[in-house]
């Protein structure tokens, strides 16, 4: 089986968080706009969302990033709002991103037992859920839509940024960044339902983490940060 080029997956994918991220702030900063085509009927619309899931979570489990932070601008962009979204990936990655974080512990990817620097470095990022994520949500829940979707389309611009100015950066590993870079992540994840992966894992490999390690420890942790925020969010709607 021919090996996956990494390096052109992430060409193209930070290619398209710019193209999205672009379209989505010119489409909030147009009142006139509604792109929810109604002549599309509901199986359409299904299949359209679950064929984008599946290649969205298969990027996600394979690179540490991009479920989330594909499927909220794509939903926007086809007229749901940030409170229709969040919820709903918030959800569907409570489940898959415990089950990848076990996969991968499972076949020896990273060690994620108690007492090891990856399993710290998870509990770390777990912890940091709790702070960022309430936060997030009492902003989704109390700014205006037009607000949570600027900030979306200018968050999904600065992690392509990021990523792409990363690979030329070099780090020394440090609990405190790992603890900012958790804290920042979270908030994104409440506020939007992605925007997770790309800072967790992308930092992780910045500050010299090997690549299936911090993809490991990114998909467990991103699983309870997910869970706190669902908690969080069906706790303030009741």
């Amino acid at each position: 089986m021919p090996e996956i080029n990494t390096k052109r997956i992430n060409t193209f994918w930070n290619i398209f968080l710019c193209l999205i991220g672009a379209i989505l702030l010119y489409i909030t900063t147009q009142k006139n706009i509604d792109l929810q085509n109604s002549s599309l009927n509901s199986v359409w619309i299904f299949l359209i969302i679950a064929t984008i899931s599946f290649f969205s979570e298969y990027t996600d489990s394979a690179l540490g990033m991009g479920f989330g932070t594909i499927l909220t601008p794509v939903l926007m962009i086809l007229g749901f709002s940030p409170l229709q979204v969040v919820p709903c990936l918030l959800l569907s990655e409570t489940l898959s991103g415990l089950f990848a974080g076990s996969l991968h512990h499972s076949l020896g990817n990273v060690n994620l037992k108690n007492g090891s620097e990856d399993n710290t470095s998870m509990k770390i990022l777990a912890c940091c859920s709790i702070f960022g994520t309430l936060f997030a949500v009492y902003c989704a829940i109390t700014l205006p839509k037009s607000v949570v979707k600027i900030y979306i389309a200018i968050m999904i611009l600065s992690i392509a940024a990021l990523l792409i100015i990363g690979k030329h950066l070099s780090l020394r590993y440090s609990r405190r960044k790992i603890l900012t870079l958790g804290l920042v992540a979270a908030f994104n994840k409440g506020i939007s339902g992605g925007g997770y992966g790309p800072l967790i894992t992308g930092g992780q490999v910045i500050l010299g983490v090997n690549e299936k390690k911090a993809i490991g420890i990114t998909s467990f942790a991103e699983g309870l940060v997910c869970l706190v925020g669902l908690i969080c969010i069906f706790y303030n709607q009741r």
